[in-house]
């Protein structure tokens, strides 16, 4: 699934507060680590919250789509 801000409203810090609502959860829930496949124009997003590149890229319906990941809690 994908998470959005209407244009109007960007430039707020919306997105990260969306974001971090949504870690906060995940560590809640004792995830460890979350991944995305975001646009690739939004990997500077994902980076400046914590989030690397890796693997592979895949393009769907013509949009070049990147693998992210972030760890959240240290495994032992």
């Amino acid at each position: 699934s994908r998470i959005a801000v209407l244009k109007a409203y960007r430039g707020y810090g919306l997105g990260k507060k969306i974001v971090r609502y949504l870690e906060a959860k995940a560590i809640d829930l004792q995830l460890s680590e979350l991944t995305l496949w975001p646009h690739d124009h939004l990997e500077n997003f994902y980076a400046d919250l914590g989030y690397e590149t890796f693997g592979n890229t895949e393009v769907v319906a013509e949009h070049q789509l990147i693998h992210m990941r972030k760890t959240l809690l240290k495994t032992t």
